[in-house]
């Protein structure tokens, strides 16, 4: 159930799936997964970085120690500089605090600026593709 909620392409069942993760008494590790679904989805892929900052204390109190150190995850499907700004002002400094969050925070910041450069390398052809159609 918590996979299929995170699957959906529909901003209101996303963020509804989103506030499970803090108003339930489900485990952490469980509903965490909800997260990572929504980056899938133009129409959803930024609502998990905007709950993280939003709710970032609490998250960082509700989830286990293990898990934490993957909030930097929710950043990957960005793939613009204002977005990589608005990531690294969130993450840079906090993804430090956990075991494993500093090399998450690097591996997420490189997803970023890759799809940054494929798009500046590739956007004025698609453009031109897309434009003959």
């Amino acid at each position: 159930m918590i996979r299929a909620l995170s699957a959906s392409r529909e901003p209101k069942v996303v963020q509804a799936a989103l506030d499970l993760i803090l108003q339930s008494g489900l485990d952490g590790r469980q509903t965490f997964r909800i997260l990572f679904g929504p980056l899938a989805n133009p129409e959803t892929k930024r609502l998990p970085f905007e709950f993280v900052r939003a709710n970032y204390e609490e998250l960082i109190g509700r989830l286990p120690d293990d898990i934490r150190a993957f909030l930097p995850g929710v950043g990957t499907a960005f793939c613009d500089a204002d977005s990589r700004k608005e990531f690294v002002a969130l993450f840079e400094q906090s993804s430090n605090k956990f075991v494993g969050g500093p090399r998450n925070y690097r591996q997420a910041l490189e997803t970023i600026r890759l799809c940054e450069e494929r798009r500046a390398a590739q956007g004025a052809d698609v453009a031109a593709y897309f434009a003959r159609q």
